[in-house]
């Protein structure tokens, strides 16, 4: 795929509000079984990868690199992502720590496990609602905005959606 046919950073962050909508949409299912938070775990998990991608694209990134170095590498994406001025401070910092300390095999298949210290999902929901309005208001102040913008500063949940 070439540069002019790939994925601009609205494009990705478009892809980041499926990811969180969907993971909000599968709690609100309230599936009772063991394991039933993993799925909506990893679709949180793709929701924060891809709104800080889409926050490098938008400083210049190219695919190749997101796609490259960048691929699961929390610690160099947080780097890069600060270097251009998405800070982490608090809950968002301690839940980004997680990405950051446990490889991708652990967080995808065993965070729910009693052996492993996983981020809660509402930490997660929270780091995704930070993200999308931090990475939303990037993307519109550089004039690339097509997506609505739904949530409120004081929001909790993706837009259009009543947060639990």
């Amino acid at each position: 795929m070439t540069e002019a046919m790939s994925l601009s950073a609205s494009d990705l962050f478009d892809q980041a509000e499926a990811y969180w909508l969907s993971a909000v949409a599968l709690d609100a299912a309230d599936v009772q079984t063991e394991l039933a938070s993993q799925p909506v775990r990893n679709l949180y998990y793709v929701a924060i990868e891809l709104y800080l991608k889409a926050y490098l694209r938008l400083h210049g990134h190219t695919l190749d690199e997101l796609d490259g170095k960048f691929r699961n590498d929390f610690r160099r994406i947080r780097r890069r992502c600060e270097a251009f001025g998405l800070k982490f401070a608090g809950s968002d910092k301690r839940t980004l720590e997680y990405f950051i300390h446990t490889p991708i095999y652990v967080r995808t298949k065993f965070s729910t496990t009693h052996y492993y210290s996983a981020p809660t999902l509402s930490a997660l929901n929270d780091l995704c609602c930070s993200l999308h309005q931090r990475v939303h208001m990037e993307i519109g102040s550089r004039g690339h905005v097509r997506v609505p913008d739904g949530a409120s500063a004081g929001s909790k949940g993706p837009p259009g959606s009543a947060a639990k």
